[in-house]
């Protein structure tokens, strides 16, 4: 028996919502969301596994430190290529099928990492994973979305974010150890064995209804990269360009600087981001995607800059609370915000667009850093990001601001609003006294 969902992009009918509990229409922990979490968690699990052994990898079948780099980059740019047509394929086919495919692929091809005898053999496995992930984790969020109550959206968001923090915690270590015990290769069949498996779980998913689907029609750009919600996409870009900064050359900075223990900064910033996420969600569905977003911009613009000046081990556990705070309220906000001003059915625009904004981030965040820091040291790398972070707040209170202005084109004069109220005023008592007859013969 598949799992029950609500039609995904479905709207209720009219008279629906006075028949259907308030309780029922705001539940988040359905069983479709928290199966839909496991399957995701177990997905991000095998990733974590795989991703930060890839390199030392490609260094033992003969690549140099530069192509191995180059060879751990490629994933990311096929995901950013691949990306665009990850929405389209969500929004006009089923997503269970396509999930459940494309997660069947991303097994297959960490397999292929285990048997491939060379380089370039290893470099085709890449890319197919690169171009399955993009698939797979833009379908996934799709569904994941259309379980979530409206009203509920960032909240939803950000617990299911939950279950891929958790995965990166430990997933990389359990590879290194598999690595070390066994060798990579069994690391890459051990986690390609789960995604095969987890693909065979996704078809207890039940289908999308065929009237649901968007097929048949032209393909433009705009069902390729939605090119009003990509301004909000590339903000959410600018936290992943500092997620990206900070991965690359953190370590780099701890040796420079002889400080001892930074890589516990992604241990703290994890159990920050567990904390984080959930509450600021529904702070976000509350009030708004401003009342969290300046917010968040202040203490990345703190974190970059801690960074920048860090010579202990005190200031870098500071930066990553108050970067995982940061992006902890940011990044599940603005993906709401996304997908609920998506037109009808266009969930999977949505949520690529908001990826490609992200992928972008992450790509373009190592190659710019590392300009920087050759040119003028890792200070100013960091202090660039604050700089960066600064441009954000003004670009995305601009944005904020013309969505406002269009809700309300011509908000009334003040001065105009209390005429008007004393005019009706004064009407209400005019009508009130009641008018003395004309007295016929008078003068």
């Amino acid at each position: 028996m598949s799992v029950e969902m609500p039609p995904q992009d479905s709207v209720l009918p009219a008279g629906t919502e006075e028949r259907t509990p308030p309780a029922d229409r705001d539940r988040l922990w359905s069983l479709a969301y928290v199966f839909l979490m496991f399957l995701g968690t177990v997905s991000s699990l095998a990733f974590a596994m795989v991703q930060p052994t890839i390199a030392k990898h490609a260094v033992a079948l003969g690549a140099s430190l530069a192509a191995a780099g180059t060879v751990a980059g490629l994933f990311s740019l096929t995901a950013l290529v691949a990306r665009p047509a990850s929405g389209l394929l969500a929004d006009r086919l089923d997503r269970k099928t396509l999930l459940a495919g494309a997660t069947a692929v991303l097994g297959l091809s960490t397999l292929g990492y285990a048997l491939a005898p060379v380089l370039p053999v290893l470099v085709a496995f890449r890319i197919l994973h690169g171009t399955a992930f993009a698939v797979s984790s833009t379908v996934n969020m799709a569904i994941v979305a259309s379980v979530i109550p409206r009203s509920r959206l960032a909240e939803g968001i950000g617990y299911y974010g939950v279950g891929q923090i958790l995965a990166q915690a430990v997933g990389p270590a359990a590879g290194l150890a598999i690595g070390a015990a066994r060798g990579l290769p069994t690391t890459y069949a051990v986690a390609g064995a789960v995604l095969v498996l987890n693909s065979l779980l996704m078809l207890r998913l039940p289908k999308r209804p065929r009237e649901e689907r968007r097929k048949g029609e032209r393909i433009r750009f705009g069902d390729l990269v939605s090119l009003p919600l990509l301004p909000l996409a590339l903000v959410g870009g600018i936290f992943s360009f500092m997620n990206g900064t900070v991965s690359s050359f953190l370590v780099l900075v701890g040796e420079q600087r002889k400080i001892a223990g930074v890589a516990l900064y992604f241990t703290v910033s994890a159990v920050v981001l567990l904390l984080v996420r959930p509450a600021v969600g529904r702070l976000s569905d509350r009030r708004g995607l401003g009342v969290v977003l300046f917010p968040a911009f202040g203490l990345a613009i703190l974190a970059a800059a801690l960074l920048g000046t860090a010579a202990g081990i005190a200031a870098v556990l500071a930066a990553a609370v108050l970067y995982a705070a940061a992006q902890g309220s940011a990044q599940p906000s603005l993906q709401a915000t996304l997908i609920r001003r998506a037109p009808e059915g266009r969930t999977g625009l949505a949520t690529s667009t908001y990826f490609l904004g992200a992928d972008i981030g992450q790509g373009i965040g190592p190659i710019v850093g590392g300009t920087i820091a050759s040119a003028y040291g890792y200070g100013s790398m960091f202090l660039g990001c604050a700089a960066l972070f600064l441009v954000g707040a003004a670009f995305s209170a601009i944005l904020l601001r013309k969505r406002l202005q269009a809700r309300h084109p011509h908000p009334p004069d003040s001065r105009t609003s209390d005429r008007c109220r004393r005019h009706a005023v004064v009407l209400r008592w005019r009508q009130r006294i009641p008018k003395e007859p004309r007295k016929e013969g008078g003068p």
